[in-house]
Order: structure tokens, then C-alpha cells, then sequence
């Protein structure tokens, strides 16, 4: 496994999260 793999995953998480929260498609900071 290298970094962008981890990174992506966390990203698709990160989003999956929001969509249940029924939060609006903002891109995540920092």
C-alpha cells in the first residue's frame, strides 16, 4: 500500500460520512 491509496480511502470515507449526515458536496479542508 502506498500514501495517494490511503489518502483516497480516506477521502471516499470522509465523503460517504458527509452524504449520510445528509451534508451538502463540500470539499474537505486541510
Amino acid at each position: 500500500m502506498n500514501t495517494s491509496d490511503l489518502l483516497e480511502k480516506l477521502l471516499r470515507a470522509g465523503q460517504a460520512s458527509m452524504n449520510q449526515q445528509g451534508g451538502s458536496a463540500a470539499a474537505p479542508q486541510g
